[in-house]
């Protein structure tokens, strides 16, 4: 198998793999807030805390960046295959 060959096949497994990762973390952040309906975030936040809304607890500047680098980390695969794309037809 030649080296350029090699790079095309390590490039889109990669590119895979991060989409999968992105796509984990993607469900990661929308179940969080499930458990928000927990015993335990009931003693810290509120009695009236459940599911989806925190009571008195706020996520924070945490919960902003995990959605912003998520959103972002989506156009990592896609810009890997471009890329590689890009070099082997200039």
């Amino acid at each position: 198998m030649s080296r350029d060959r090699q790079t095309g096949v390590m490039s889109c497994v990669m590119s895979s793999v991060v989409l999968f990762v992105v796509l984990l973390f993607s469900g990661g952040l929308a179940l969080f807030p499930v458990g928000l309906n927990s015993d335990f975030v009931r003693q810290i936040c509120g009695a009236t805390s459940r599911s989806y809304w925190p009571a008195e607890c706020t996520v924070g500047w945490t919960g902003v960046l995990a959605v912003v680098s998520d959103g972002l980390a989506v156009f990592c695969p896609f810009l890997s295959r471009h890329l590689y794309a890009e070099m082997t037809h200039s």
